[in-house]
């Protein structure tokens, strides 16, 4: 991978504070980035589809690829695995886009360590009130995994100033957020 001349973002945030839905918009605003699709082991939700939001594999599937050594990084996640597939990558650079990663908070760091120039940006909720209602609205949310979801939240919340910028989500105003993280792509396009 070019890892010299090019630009990498990444948005990350604790789960339910939106980071897909702000994504979707920045990505439709600026056709220069492209989103870095997701491997995981979680069950697909309603509207989601195979190799459009994430690629979904059985356990014995992504651990293979694990074995295989086809992971830039992987983590589990509330019960679930999670990675981003090196092919993935290589396939945006060949199009000449910009990869925008969206992973796990602590997936950035690791692949931060990949990809010194990669520019993180962390989403804020307004408060982890806001993130168990928005997380209560899901389908198939038990109160084991609410419990479990809140928890990292509040240890994701903790390393939020080790990103190089946060943005927080306002309920109700998702323009405003996509607008600040927009300008904070742009600006960096500048530099």
């Amino acid at each position: 991978m070019d890892k010299i001349n090019k630009k990498y973002f990444v948005i990350a945030g604790p789960s339910g504070v939106g980071k897909t839905t702000i994504i979707g918009l920045v990505l439709k605003d600026n056709p220069n980035l492209q989103k870095v699709l997701t491997s995981t082991t979680r069950e697909i939700r309603d509207g989601e589809v195979n190799g459009v939001n994430y690629n979904f594999y059985s356990v014995e599937g992504f651990q293979k690829k694990l074995a295989n050594q086809e992971f830039l990084e992987n983590e589990q996640v509330h019960l679930d695995y999670y990675g981003v597939e090196k092919k993935e990558v290589e396939k945006i650079i060949e199009n000449n886009k910009i990869p925008l990663f969206e992973v796990d908070v602590r997936g950035v760091m690791k692949i931060k360590k990949l990809i010194p120039n990669l520019k993180t940006i962390f989403i804020l909720p307004e408060s982890l009130e806001q993130i168990e209602n928005r997380l209560k609205k899901r389908p198939n949310i038990t109160e084991e995994k609410l419990k479990t979801r809140l928890e990292t939240a509040r240890n994701e919340l903790k390393i939020a100033n080790e990103f190089d910028y946060q943005v927080v989500n306002r309920e109700g105003k998702i323009d405003e957020t996509v607008n600040k993280v927009l300008s904070i792509i742009e600006g960096v396009y500048k530099k």
